[in-house]
């Protein structure tokens, strides 16, 4: 029942080259926010006691390789899994305005990984055939990761609503986060995408590569790479934005119908 032509065989490389075709003008458009991005990494001036510019880089070049992975994905065909890079863009990139704009965030930012770890260490533990000696390092770990907690004041960060709140992002929770979270969660409603139907009665399965929304999801991943140049651009000291970023970021307005309008549409349904 199920077909074979799945996305990275040769309906992938067909898709590809067909989106690649039809959407030339914003597969450049994203080319060029990479290249800006890129060129504002390069050109940052950095100290290694600049804790706040350091993580600012690491964050928005982390934010560069997701983007041209969900790219990559999309061009492929491979629309669900490129929705879940979409949705931890949007966390990557309020977290990287959080340290562009807040000169304490980057400790705040460092200390939550030290909960993470701990939280790490304490599933490790639960397990009831864990080796003596491994079970007698990861208490000694947890122990040194429980007094760098109190001695540096560690905390949690806000969950990523909190987070988009205060950034001034709350929109883009309530819709590009919230609408590719059914992908990360594998929500039934994907599911309905793998099957055919035909007069109401299943007569197959369908994992083949599918780009209905190619468009949306280049020109999103190209917003959110640019609103990060952006802030990173102010972090470092440039105060306007070049005229190339006026100008790209006037085209990608321009062609954006939205993920988010897509998506609500569709919700709607």
């Amino acid at each position: 029942m199920a077909r074979d032509d799945y996305a990275f065989g040769e309906a992938g490389a067909a898709v590809e080259e067909q989106v690649r075709d039809q959407l030339q003008k914003e597969v450049r458009l994203f080319e060029r926010a990479v290249d800006l991005a890129k060129a504002a990494i390069g050109s940052a001036a950095l100290a290694e006691a600049d804790r706040q510019r350091v993580i600012a880089t690491g964050l928005l070049g982390r934010l560069l390789r997701l983007s041209e992975a969900g790219v990559l994905l999309t061009l492929r065909g491979l629309e669900h899994d490129a929705a879940i890079l979409i949705r931890a863009a949007v966390e990557l990139y309020v977290k990287l305005r959080h340290c562009a704009l807040d000169p304490d965030f980057h400790r705040r930012y460092v200390d939550a990984d030290l909960y993470r770890r701990r939280k790490l260490a304490n599933g490790s533990l639960s397990l009831p055939d864990l080796p003596k000696v491994r079970k007698t390092s990861l208490e000694e770990a947890k122990r040194e990761l429980q007094a760098e907690i109190d001695g540096r004041g560690a905390k949690e960060l806000p969950g990523i609503e909190q987070l988009c709140t205060d950034a001034g992002c709350a929109r883009d929770y309530q819709s590009v986060f919230r609408i590719t979270s059914a992908a990360v969660h594998t929500a039934p409603r994907v599911l309905n995408d793998l099957v055919e139907m035909k007069d109401g009665r299943l007569v197959g399965f369908d994992f083949g590569p599918r780009a209905a929304k190619a468009n949306s999801y280049i020109l999103t991943l190209a917003e959110y790479l640019l609103r990060a140049t952006r802030d990173f651009q102010n972090l470092m000291g440039s105060k306007a934005p070049s005229e190339e970023f006026q100008q790209m970021w006037i085209e990608q307005q321009e062609a954006c119908a939205g993920l988010a309008q897509a998506g609500e549409a569709e919700e709607e349904v």
